[in-house]
């Protein structure tokens, strides 16, 4: 896997021609709602540039309207060419139902935003309701401006009623991007900063990283009821990639994206949290990390799924590399996913990983000679609490361990290791140079040639602190006597 590590800073900024905000009418009310602008390409671009120019403000958009790039209108500090207007300053695009920003299919390469400048930030907002077919034009809420900054304020009362639009299947899309490197949708540059919300991302593609989205050093990408979905990216993060960047996902989803490693997600050296979101049906072709590939990133996930990716070689649903970040998971469910080699469910090198209430069930490594159906814990602490590993594969012939194969440090408490196969050994857990102990928890119906229960390798030690191994076939625990109050 090449590095991450990316040339930091733009060392000059693009000049913009200027346009002029025309002028609100003097019977302009500020408590109605103002009209969006025209369905109308130019309009949009103009738009951006007058609202560059005066410092950032809010255009909004028409519903059932859908904007087709058939041009490069800039390259931008990253050195690749885009569709709209360099985003140089705080930006949002509302947009309503059936509102759609796309880039034709019959158009040269070219993503659709740069967000880079002293200053940019882009907010994609799904949430609006544009009147009519767009026949005028204002830049609504220009910043500093207290009469168009008056225009949304009575819309925050609506805010309810939007979300639950957009989760009826409202909000503004932009598909079709396609970078000649990085970001297929957007790129954002250093220190800047993309929100989404009621905004699905789809149909991207970034020759490099980051099919749809690409954010670099100190930077933020934050969705909220949006989907990052049917990407795809050469390279890493299928959906999203971030080097040095926070990353964070609430109420959203990055589903059946596809890319060499990291199908949904990509995250180096930066933050990352999920929170009722979805990483689902994504793929990593090479090395691994279906769903999520998180590298030195510390990560939180919430009530959150991710569910039936597959991975390359490793780690068909996540994987973490990191020498000592902590990744916690509560009342989430890791299920469904496969991987050819380890970790079918999750593959961990180092840190310290927690799981609460949490599922992981129904993975599978299909090598022949496979590790972890559920789990495999290379390197670092994997604490599971009031947890459950149930139902996960490695049916190879020379496999093992189909719940875990543990070669860490492994804590288990409160949880229940149940129905997992190999066709080796270990069919619940696979000791493999690890340390496990195991408290108030159950090993039970799981299946191998060897050690149903728990195998453990010489130099390995597993301790039982009032916790029944019991009904594993053909044995509970192996070789005899290895596991200390194993019987059977």
């Amino acid at each position: 896997m090449r590095s991450v590590a990316r040339a930091g800073g733009v060392c000059a900024a693009l000049a913009l021609g200027l346009a002029l905000v025309p002028a609100l009418s003097a019977q302009a009310d500020p408590s109605r709602p103002s009209d969006a602008i025209a369905c109308d390409v130019e309009a949009l671009k103009d738009a951006i540039d007058a609202a560059n120019a005066a410092g950032g403000g809010t255009i909004r958009l028409p519903s059932k309207c859908t904007y087709t790039l058939t041009a490069v209108d800039n390259t931008g500090p990253s050195g690749d060419p885009n569709g709209l207007p360099l985003i140089t300053t705080p930006i949002t695009l509302k947009g309503g139902k059936r509102t759609v920003i796309e880039r034709s299919a019959a158009a040269p390469q070219f993503r659709i935003f740069e967000i880079t400048g002293p200053a940019g930030a882009l907010t994609l907002d799904g949430t609006g309701r544009g009147k009519g077919r767009g026949d005028g034009w204002s830049a609504a809420s220009v910043l500093g401006n207290p009469v168009l900054s008056g225009i949304d304020r009575d819309r925050d009362r609506d805010r309810d009623r939007d979300d639950r639009d957009c989760r009826s299947g409202s909000g503004l899309t932009v598909r079709g991007g396609s970078s000649t490197d990085d970001g297929g949708a957007v790129f954002v540059d250093d220190n800047r900063s993309l929100t989404l919300k009621c905004t699905t991302l789809t149909g991207n593609h970034a020759d490099d990283d980051g099919g749809a989205v690409y954010a670099e050093d100190d930077s933020t990408v934050t969705a909220t009821s949006s989907h990052v979905d049917g990407n795809t990216a050469a390279d890493e993060g299928g959906g999203i990639f971030t080097d040095e960047a926070a990353l964070s996902l609430t109420h959203s989803s990055a589903d059946r994206n596809a890319a060499g490693d990291g199908g949904g997600i990509f995250t180096a050296l930066g933050s990352l949290s999920l929170t009722d979101s979805t990483v689902n049906k994504n793929t990593a072709s090479d090395g691994g990390g279906g769903g999520v590939l998180s590298v030195e990133t510390p990560a939180t996930y919430i009530r959150s799924q991710v569910n039936r990716n597959t991975g390359g070689a490793l780690g068909g649903g996540i994987v973490i590399i990191t020498s000592g970040d902590l990744t916690t998971f509560s009342r989430s469910e890791i299920s469904g996913n496969t991987a050819g080699e380890v970790g079918g469910g999750l593959f961990i090198i180092g840190g310290n990983t927690t799981m609460e209430s949490t599922g992981v069930s129904k993975n599978t490594v299909t090598g022949s000679s496979a590790l972890g159906g559920g789990i495999f814990l290379l390197d670092g602490t994997l604490t599971l609490r009031d947890s459950r590993v149930t139902g996960n594969t490695a049916p190879g012939a020379g496999s093992d361990g189909g719940g875990i194969t543990n070669s860490g440090t492994l804590d288990v408490e409160s949880t229940v290791i149940k129905n997992n196969t190999t066709a080796d050994r270990g069919g619940g857990l696979y000791n493999d140079g690890g340390a496990a102990t195991l408290t108030d928890s159950r090993v039970t119906r799981n299946k191998a040639a060897s050690g149903g229960g728990i195998f453990e390798e010489p130099g390995s030690t597993v301790t039982l602190n009032q916790t029944a191994v019991v009904n594993n076939d053909p044995d509970n625990c192996a070789p005899p006597g290895a596991v200390p109050g194993c019987i059977g």
